[in-house]
């Protein structure tokens, strides 16, 4: 039985609550090999908060300080899911106390906290695993499959947007999925081009705007942000105030995979959006490995069909299994902090009017 905890009871820590019940010992949908998870703890500054975290959960230890939670509670791993400024410190006390963590996105503010954090949890040897649900999504990994075996030909640029909120905000907030999930496809990042606009004149640092969710400093009504691949592939993402909804679209020499709604499609004809042409992407019942090595079983379909398409179950368990044998999870800090730096870059190169390599060498937000 693995001993858990929750630092911080905002709206999406019920979200974790329902992901850590999927261990209990009544839940059909586990495996036999799943362990069981106890969730026996809270940790949150908010009275109202913890009497939340109580009547949702009926667990009675209740805390306000994080390291007396950690003395008292011998926590196998603790979900964090505080906002993004209240990552570090935490973070921090779990792998000083040899705490396995799975924190929430966006990983922090900037990349240098994002450096601190990961810095302490390899020298305390745990799991530093990252709240990105599609990079532990065995359907993305399915599609990653149909990218390498030529299922649009040549794979050779991605266009995407997020929801429909201010651009600067939202390039750190959903943006980090997008970005995140479009490194499953075409790998590594080379360069970061990005120009960001208000009332459709340039942005300047006088423009800047503190963030949602303890973002720290942000820029920008719309953001323009172009990525280039190590791979050769260019990736446009676009994050502004339009009616639209979480996509994008993998382009190919001889046909697309594309996300809309909630589902997979691949189209071979020319149109632009589902239609006719279009046909729904249904991945099989089959083990679907990750690029860290760990394999899905074949369960996952049901999981899916049952709870959605990026049920956070899927990191959990390669963390359990992380736990015991070692190995860097598919959804690591190092991963999780990439969305960070491409927020970093991004502003950079509009500030500089110049396109910023990666990894980003100045590591503290020029917009402080």
């Amino acid at each position: 039985m693995l001993r858990t905890a929750i630092i911080g009871y905002g709206g999406v820590a019920r979200s974790h609550v329902k992901d850590i019940g999927f261990f209990s010992e009544d839940n059909p949908l586990r495996a036999a090999d799943d362990p069981l998870v106890d969730l026996v703890a809270c940790c949150d500054i908010s009275p109202d908060a913890l009497n939340a975290f109580r009547e949702d959960t009926g667990v009675e230890a209740l805390y306000h300080n994080v390291d007396e939670m950690l003395d008292k509670e011998n926590l196998d791993y603790v979900h964090i899911a505080t906002c993004a400024d209240g990552h570090v410190d935490p973070v921090l006390a779990c792998a000083n106390c040899g705490v396995h963590v799975l924190c929430e996105k966006p990983l922090a503010t900037e990349p240098s906290e994002c450096d601190a954090m990961i810095e302490a949890c390899d020298r305390a040897g745990v799991q530093f695993v990252i709240s990105h649900q599609r990079q532990s999504s065995p359907l993305y990994w399915y599609i990653r499959g149909m990218l390498d075996e030529g299922a649009i030909g040549t794979f050779r640029y991605i266009t995407g947007g997020a929801k429909s909120r201010r651009g600067g905000k939202e390039l750190h907030n959903i943006g980090s999925h997008l970005i995140d999930a479009m490194g499953i496809f075409a790998d590594e990042i080379d360069w970061v081009s990005a120009y960001c606009s208000i009332e459709g004149r340039a942005c300047t640092v006088g423009d800047r705007e503190p963030g949602d969710r303890g973002a720290g400093w942000v820029l920008g009504e719309r953001v323009d942000l172009t990525l280039g691949y190590k791979s050769g592939v260019q990736a446009t993402l676009n994050f502004n105030e339009d009616p639209g909804q979480f996509n994008w679209v993998l382009w190919g020499t001889k046909a697309r995979l594309a996300f809309f709604t909630n589902s997979m499609w691949r189209c071979a004809g020319p149109e632009t959006q589902p239609n006719e042409s279009w046909e729904l992407v249904e991945a099989p019942a089959q083990p679907v490995p990750t690029r860290s090595g760990y394999v899905n079983p074949p369960d996952w379909v049901d999981i899916v069909a049952k709870l959605g398409a990026h049920p956070r179950v899927f990191m959990m368990r390669e963390m359990f299994q992380r736990m015991e044998s070692g190995g860097e999870h598919t959804s690591s800090g190092r991963i999780g902090a990439i969305p960070i730096e491409v927020m970093q870059a991004a502003f950079l190169s509009h500030l500089e009017g110049r396109r910023v390599d990666m990894p980003v060498s100045q590591r503290e937000s020029p917009l402080k």
